[in-house]
């Protein structure tokens, strides 16, 4: 797999994650929860976007 193929699918699965904390927001949910998904999928994003960029 190509490094930007493999980098735009961890923004995807990064941005599913954003997704679920902001499904998490409007069901009102604990904030941690929220808080955790929303950080572990800003990492993913954040970690694809920087595979795309320097290797991609």
């Amino acid at each position: 797999m190509s490094a930007s193929t493999s980098g735009l699918l961890l923004m995807t699965i990064g941005m599913m994650f954003v997704g679920g904390a902001y499904s998490f927001n409007r069901q009102k949910i604990t904030w941690i929860a929220q808080l955790i998904l929303l950080l572990v999928g800003l990492g993913f994003a954040g970690y694809g976007l920087y595979i795309v960029l320097n290797y991609g």
